[in-house]
C-alpha cells in the first residue's frame, strides 16, 4: 500500500517566550538538586537490593540511617558550592550513600559510608583506563575542598 503522505515540510521549532520569562522569574527546582536526592533516599527500607542477593533469606540492601542522611545533607550544604557540577547519589547495598559524577571521559565517585563518615574517591578516565583513588575523612574541610577542587578541574578539563 503506497503512502499518502507527501511533501512533508521540516517541523520549525520556536522558542516558547512565555515559559522563558516564566522561568527566569520563578525558582526551578534541579532535579539533581543533592538535599533533594538525599532526601529521596529516606523512603528506602532495608532489604531493598534483596535481588542482589547470593542466597536466599540473607538480607541485601541496608537503609541508609537519617541521622546520618543529616550528616551527608549538611556536609555538602556547608561544603560543597552550588556552581560545582552536581552529582547523581545512590544508596548502597551496605546502607552508605554512592555519589558519581560523569564528566566527559572522566567517571568519578565518591562512597561515602555514614558511619564513619570516609569516602572513597575513585576517578576513572574511560579513554586511557587510567584511575586513582584516595580516602577522605568528611568530617575534615580540607577533604572537602580537595574534592571540589578535583571535581572543578575534572570539569574544566572537560569542555
Amino acid at each position: 500500500m503506497a503512502s499518502k503522505i507527501q511533501n512533508l515540510e521540516p517541523l520549525e521549532l520556536k522558542p516558547n517566550v512565555h515559559a522563558s520569562a516564566v522561568a527566569e522569574k520563578s525558582h526551578v527546582v534541579n532535579p539533581l538538586e543533592i538535599s533533594g536526592q538525599i532526601n529521596d533516599l529516606r523512603q528506602i527500607e532495608d532489604g531493598w537490593a534483596d535481588w542482589m542477593q547470593d542466597e536466599p533469606g540473607s538480607d541485601c540492601g541496608k537503609a541508609p540511617s537519617h541521622a546520618g542522611l543529616d550528616w551527608l545533607t549538611n556536609g555538602f550544604e556547608s561544603h560543597y558550592p552550588h556552581s560545582a557540577p552536581l552529582p547523581y547519589i545512590y544508596p548502597t547495598p551496605e546502607g552508605g550513600v554512592q555519589a558519581e559524577w560523569s564528566l566527559g571521559p572522566q567517571s568519578i565517585s565518591l562512597t561515602i559510608d555514614l558511619t564513619t563518615h570516609l569516602g572513597e574517591w575513585h576517578r576513572l578516565d574511560v579513554r586511557t583506563i587510567t584511575d586513582d583513588a584516595r580516602e577522605l575523612n568528611l568530617d575534615d574541610a580540607k577533604d572537602w575542598e580537595w574534592l571540589v577542587e578535583e571535581i572543578s578541574r575534572w570539569e574544566n578539563r572537560s569542555e
